[in-house]
């Protein structure tokens, strides 16, 4: 089969947007009712694209799962400089991982419908290959926190899965929440107001002093390394 017609000198910027309509659409169809076709037609390109550099439809699926993961890999990397402090870093990632979701609001729907999926052993190697290890690392850095004596003594495990949780929440049950304080719980302001509040809920967990500085300025993760190692995951 030839190449499609379109450019190919600008590769990632073609790609990405198919991505982030694939995202979109799956969340809102499902796998089964979204259209290889309708996707790339919301893109203006040929579906010859999806196919070319996705091959299947389930392809497509996982490869919009595996930019997600990446994003949220890129943080431990990104929030690790050696001039912040304990509770520097921690504020820096609690912002970038808000930040991250933001991105991507359909990530805890669509991680759902991949485990459900007829190919879900490929998803678990995928959480057994990049997401145990995110889990231990922040697994450490709690237990580091705690030996220094900045974090109070709190379940390491079980505080990692408490911030998961507290920032996914807000965007899987955007719609119910938009409903009970009746205004839209996705809108900016409201989101600001949210990522404040988590961030200040979880140094008062803690025990710790929050800095109020975060060195990661929302909106500038920008692609690394690691989608390529994620591309071989299923």
């Amino acid at each position: 089969m030839s190449k499609p017609s379109e450019d190919k000198n600008r590769p990632d910027r073609g790609r990405d947007r198919l991505l982030d309509e694939a995202e979109r659409c799956f969340a809102q169809k499902g796998f089964a009712g979204a259209r290889t076709k309708e996707i790339a037609a919301n893109v203006g390109v040929n579906t010859a694209m999806i196919h070319y550099w996705f091959g299947t439809k389930e392809r497509l699926f996982f490869e919009v799962i595996a930019r997600m993961i990446a994003d949220v890999m890129r943080l431990v990397d990104q929030v690790n400089p050696h001039d912040m402090s304990t509770e520097e870093k921690l504020e820096a990632f609690l912002v970038a991982y808000f930040e991250c979701m933001k991105r991507h609001p359909h990530f805890p729907q669509l991680t759902k419908m991949a485990v459900g999926f007829d190919a879900a052993d490929s998803f678990e190697d995928t959480i057994h290959r990049f997401f145990h290890p995110l889990l231990a690392a922040g697994e450490r850095f709690i237990e580091d926190g705690i030996r220094e004596g900045v974090f109070r003594p709190v379940d390491p495990r079980h505080f990692v899965l408490f911030i998961y949780g507290a920032v996914v929440s807000h965007f899987s049950e955007g719609r119910f929440l938009s409903m009970v304080i009746g205004e839209d719980a996705l809108a900016p302001q409201a989101l600001d107001r949210r990522l404040d509040t988590m961030i200040d809920t979880v140094f008062a967990a803690l025990g710790a002093t929050r800095p109020h500085r975060a060195s990661i300025t929302p909106g500038t993760l920008s692609p690394d390394a690691h989608a390529g190692r994620l591309k071989n995951a299923h």
